[in-house]
């Protein structure tokens, strides 16, 4: 814990001095640009420390300090995402209590006959089937200083999530995964990135079909309104308070046009409470948490 409270720590004369720097740069770069105390929610003066916005802390013991650690990693960053992610996103839907069964990935043999490995999580929930992929994917620093050429990576990224998932769904709706036997119009999949760069989701879909060669206009239609990419906290809250996602993606499923960004709706969430696993992990980070504050 102090490890870690190091790092998202900051003395506060380096801090004003960060803060007049970015004053001083670009527009655009301040306009976009991560709040320092984002970063660094926790700061130093005379040998005592301030955390001047305790709800930052979050972000910055996830994503911000993932980002740091891994920037110049990439192979940290595929692990963290392999072993860190795939395997929280699994607990958080077993958590929920809300989904008939909830698997990890397995091997099948796909059309060319050679071993595929399915998305990390598998939801399975009165007849329909939920595909659930994890991404450590991240907002590039261009991406934050509007520039052109960093959105077209992260449309193209994004794409490749979207294009893998299709993929699996048609697999599984053409029958070469036999452990799973569902019809086309009762699969779902969701890519969950670790922080969402909020590109147009229309840009990524014809990024992603322009790969897929030979598409008909009812697959496309298909693809549109059956795949979807959330941010990870948004499915995160959706777990979190034991809310099934099935339901809205149904809903989702039904609409005329898929939207360029899609939003869960929260409503679904008033009036409840985190679901016991959940509050029971919570309140031993926060004892973990605060010995670790006090002792630093």
């Amino acid at each position: 814990v102090l490890s870690v409270l190091k790092l998202v720590t900051l003395k506060m004369d380096d801090f004003q001095l960060k803060q007049r720097r970015l004053i001083q740069a670009s527009e655009a770069s301040w306009m976009t640009a991560p709040n320092l105390l984002e970063v660094y929610p926790v700061i130093r003066k005379c040998g005592r420390l301030y955390v001047p916005f305790s709800f930052l802390l979050n972000g910055a013991l996830t994503f911000h300090l993932l980002d740091r650690l891994t920037r110049d990693n990439l192979e940290l960053r595929r692990r963290v995402g392999k072993e860190a992610l795939e395997s929280y996103e699994a607990y958080l839907f077993d958590c929920a209590g809300c989904y008939a069964k909830v698997k990890r990935e397995h091997v099948y043999k796909g059309r060319d006959k050679t071993q595929v490995l399915t998305p990390d999580v598998i939801v399975e929930d009165n007849g329909y089937l939920l595909f659930v992929d994890s991404k450590s994917s991240e907002p590039g620093l261009g991406l934050r200083g509007l520039k052109g050429d960093a959105k077209q990576e992260a449309v193209r990224i994004y794409a490749d999530h979207f294009v893998k998932m299709c993929k699996r769904i048609k697999d599984v709706a053409d029958g070469f995964d036999q452990s799973l036997k569902y019809e086309r119009a009762h699969i779902f999949g969701i890519v969950t990135v670790f922080r969402d760069s909020n590109v147009e989701r229309a840009a990524v879909r014809a990024a992603g079909f322009a790969r897929m060669r030979g598409m008909t206009d009812m697959e496309i239609g298909y693809y549109t309104r059956h795949v979807f990419l959330f941010g990870l906290d948004q499915v995160e809250l959706f777990c979190c308070y034991g809310v099934n996602l099935l339901p809205q993606l149904i809903e989702l499923s039904k609409q005329d046009e898929s939207p360029n960004s899609i939003i869960l709706d929260m409503e679904e969430l008033k009036g409840r409470q985190f679901v016991p696993a959940v509050r029971a992990l919570m309140n031993s980070y926060a004892e973990t948490f605060q010995d670790g504050l006090f002792g630093f």
